[in-house]
């Protein structure tokens, strides 16, 4: 019997280069304002969020422009007509979370196209990122495999590293697991800045078909 498997679940990985990441204390100082003026404590006290329009203020624009050429590559790498000038933020946030803060549970990031997220700091025990299939409705119906694989058990961990920029469809649900960091002479907190995207013209480029954006 000739089996198929069909419609892939992309996830890209990229790592940026050391010699540009010279924006990251500018970046952190920013975070830390914004901390006092109008982020959202997790409820645990160990960790805040800002609003989500991180992306407009200046100290960001170099991390934006290199975000958008890695969507822009991930996108050209599973063969979609996108081109560069059409990829645009929708929104981006910094979450910050310390030593002990809990899990972050499933979630999407609804009406928006791609997502990235990017750690501008991951101490050593920093809580991966856990991508999750998704459509899980028919796993409750199925036997158990004979051998656990990515593909079987439906989960896939991305190890949270200081750089990395992780892309991926903006339905796939996601989460966060505990921090538990081991090396105490790094600073305890485990920044990372999720970005959303659409393109512009989206509708006129996917031929008629919607995509709820």
């Amino acid at each position: 019997m000739e089996v198929n498997s069909i419609w892939p679940t992309n996830v890209g990985i990229a790592q940026r280069p050391i010699h540009d990441c010279n924006d990251h204390e500018t970046i952190y100082n920013l975070i830390k304002r914004l901390e006092k003026d109008n982020s959202i404590d997790n409820g645990e006290g160990l960790g805040y969020v800002t609003d989500e329009s991180i992306h407009q203020y200046d100290e960001m624009q170099y991390l934006n422009t290199w975000l958008i050429q890695q969507v822009h590559n991930f996108s050209d790498s599973i063969g979609w007509d996108v081109d560069i000038d059409d990829i645009f933020v929708a929104n981006s946030w910094a979450v910050v979370s310390k030593h002990g803060a809990s899990t972050h549970k499933p979630h999407i990031h609804a009406n928006t196209l791609l997502s990235t997220v990017y750690y501008l700091h991951a101490p050593e025990g920093s809580a991966p990122l856990g991508l999750l299939q998704p459509d899980v409705k028919w796993k409750p119906w199925q036997p158990d495999f004979k051998q656990r694989t990515v593909d079987t058990e439906g989960e896939f961990y991305v190890p949270a590293k200081t750089g990395q920029c992780v892309i991926f469809r903006s339905d796939i649900p996601h989460m966060t697991g505990q921090n538990n960091f081991t090396n105490t002479t790094e600073l305890q907190e485990r920044i990372v800045i999720p970005y959303t995207f659409n393109l512009k013209n989206l509708g006129k480029k996917s031929r008629g078909r919607h995509y709820g954006i």
